[in-house]
């Protein structure tokens, strides 16, 4: 049979009665791109979660971590794949992919224009890491909002996705129950500038870390995945779903309170607040009924934990590290007013140059200016909104209309986060938020098709694209 194609490179049914399954069914292709993007996002994320972000390449310095590089990769193919549309990623209008453009344009506008001025040497090196790091994120948002062939292979990889996380979660339990980080240096890998990441302590307990750099961005991660893996739950592909969701929805939810800490907390409930409101009324009850039953199930489970998260919860105003976010409130202001608008220049702002700021927020500022800000805060609502509206698209089924709620959810449970800590530092964390943002635009085109319309509808995935 010959294949036609249409002008991004995928297969196009002809016309005639042939059913778009049958079609499918004889090419074996269907609207699927020539490689598996998913394959190959899975192989990224193992080497995310699995390999201590503090790991990297000897001669590549903090940019050297094996999933960084990796993603570079993934931009060089989507950016090549845009001058060959026979790649089969898809070439048609995306609202996420253009939210990405203008904000990686206008980054990389502001790194051209802190080359204006005279910059120390670790203003320049911070700077040319940010830009590395820019392109490695772009490819991995772009790769799968454009790349993923069709909505159930889309499914697979967020379903992936909630796996490595809960994974993580069980390996940052087990550090907290042990006391120990239980980290290896790997083969071929050294410690970036020689620093071991390692757990530390808070009210007296043990503060795990996983493979992560640090306490807070283990919580953030475990937390932003809850609205994710309650979506298996409740809209499960086979019967085995269900209770394999369950179980890493407890780890997920168990790792909150022993992370110790209240960004954990706020990022949990600002993402199940965002999914709930996509379910009934009676859901929404017997959610909170749920809710209440957990509470004492945790503290049964990890009493140290609970213990410690109350303790750390009702002392907020006298906690050290508030009040001096509140004390460095006035240095912030002095060099916001120096250049208000657009920044010292992307990355230039560092708490070695300068201080600690432990506000992504303010970092922002500081950095690329206001405007960088609403770009960066208009990127991230371009993506939620996008994943929310889902309903608003052709044919969308309850499940893919879930799933935008789910997606939405995550989203807005890492994006609270740059309130509260310097977020986009920490690296599992900053490329995770990307995977998402990528896995919006692919759930907005996908479900905007006729082919993935038929797929995203059906009980059971396709049998060609089962796992």
């Amino acid at each position: 049979m010959r294949r036609n194609h249409d002008a991004s490179g995928r297969v196009v049914k002809p016309s005639g009665s042939m059913s778009t399954a049958r079609y499918e069914a004889v090419t074996g292709r269907g609207d699927r791109p020539r490689l598996d993007v998913v394959a190959i996002l899975t192989f990224w994320l193992l080497l995310l979660y699995g390999i201590n972000a503090g790991m990297v390449v000897p001669g590549f310095g903090a940019t050297g971590q094996p999933a960084t590089l990796f993603a570079l990769g993934a931009f060089l193919w989507w950016l090549t794949a845009r001058f060959v549309p026979q790649l089969g990623l898809d070439q048609g209008p995306q609202p996420v992919r253009y939210a990405l453009f203008v904000y990686a344009t206008y980054l990389t506008a502001s790194y051209g224009m802190a080359s204006m001025r005279t910059l120390t040497e670790l203003e320049r090196t911070s700077s040319t890491r940010g830009m590395i790091t820019l392109i490695a994120l772009f490819g991995i948002a772009a790769l799968a909002a454009d790349g993923i062939g069709d909505l159930d292979r889309l499914r697979t990889l967020l379903r992936r996705l909630v796996t490595f996380g809960a994974l993580f979660a069980a390996f940052g339990i087990l550090q907290a129950v042990v006391g120990d980080s239980m980290l290896a240096l790997l083969p071929g890998l050294e410690w970036n500038a020689g620093v071991v990441y390692d757990i530390s302590s808070r009210a007296g307990e043990i503060r795990p870390i996983a493979t992560a750099m640090h306490g807070i961005e283990y919580s953030v991660i475990v937390a932003a995945l809850v609205p994710l893996a309650v979506h298996f739950i409740l809209h499960p592909r086979s019967p085995s779903d269900p209770p394999r969701a369950a179980i890493e929805t407890a780890f997920l939810l168990l790792a909150v309170p022993v992370s110790l800490s209240r960004t954990g907390v706020l990022c949990l409930v600002v993402g199940m607040v965002v999914l709930a409101f996509g379910w009934s009324w009676r859901r929404r009850w017997n959610a909170a009924l749920l809710a209440l039953i957990i509470v004492p199930v945790v503290a049964a489970a990890v009493p140290w934990a609970y213990q410690a998260m109350v303790e750390i919860l009702s002392t907020r105003g006298a906690d050290a590290s508030v009040q001096a976010r509140l004390d460095r409130i006035p240095q912030i202001m002095t060099l916001i007013r120096e250049r208000p608008l657009f920044g010292l220049g992307y990355q230039t702002f560092t708490s070695d140059a300068y201080f600690l700021l432990d506000n992504e927020l303010w970092g922002l500022i500081l950095s690329i200016g206001i405007v960088g800000l609403v770009i960066t805060l208009g990127l991230l609502l371009t993506a939620g909104v996008t994943a929310a509206h889902i309903r608003r698209r052709p044919g969308a089924s309850p499940e893919t209309i879930h799933l935008g709620k789910a997606l939405a959810g995550s989203i807005a449970a890492i994006s609270v986060s740059l309130a509260t800590f310097d977020a986009f530092f920490y690296r599992i964390l900053l490329f995770t938020l990307f995977l998402l943002i990528g896995a919006a635009g692919a759930l907005w085109r996908l479900t905007g098709t006729e082919e993935s319309t038929s797929t995203g509808s059906a009980a059971q995935p396709h049998p060609t694209h089962a796992r």
